[in-house]
């Protein structure tokens, strides 16, 4: 009786609840994404770049690095930012995803060849296992040596 019972209540309660987040996706689509998404989402990784810019200093000191634009754009979910970084003879994407960080790198002359920065230290035997980082502190730990 009880399982019935659970049945019938989804069955009553489902259909007005898929309607409800029908008609707020729609309305958020129409009113805010357009122009909120957007502002979101430059908002996020202008708090990234001045992270990096303070945790990852070595890069833009020693190698010069610069922010060059994203190809496109991250969604705006979540804590997810992207910095794209030219830096001599590499380029290097930091993103952050649900707290976690990973860093990749490429050839400007092959730009959308992208590696793990630390699959690329492991290949070159240098000690370092593939990983995600916690946060850049842990980041410059592993890349800045090498």
């Amino acid at each position: 009786m009880g399982q019935e019972f659970n049945n019938w209540i989804v069955a009553i309660v489902r259909p007005p609840l898929l309607l409800l987040n029908f008609v707020l996706k729609k309305s958020y689509s129409l009113l805010f994404a357009w122009w909120l998404d957007k502002k979101l989402v430059n908002r996020s990784n202008r708090h990234f770049e001045d992270d990096i810019r303070r945790q990852l200093s070595f890069l833009f000191d020693d190698f010069h690095a610069r922010v060059v634009l994203n190809e496109k754009e991250p969604p705006p979910s979540f804590d997810f930012a992207l910095i794209t970084l030219s830096a001599k003879d590499l380029m290097f994407q930091i993103f952050r995803d649900r707290g976690a960080i990973t860093m990749r790198v490429s050839s400007p002359r092959i730009p959308n060849d992208w590696h793990e920065v630390s699959s690329v230290l492991n290949v070159m035997d240098v000690g370092v296992e593939r990983q995600t980082f916690s946060n850049l502190h842990d980041l410059e730990r592993i890349v800045q040596p090498h």
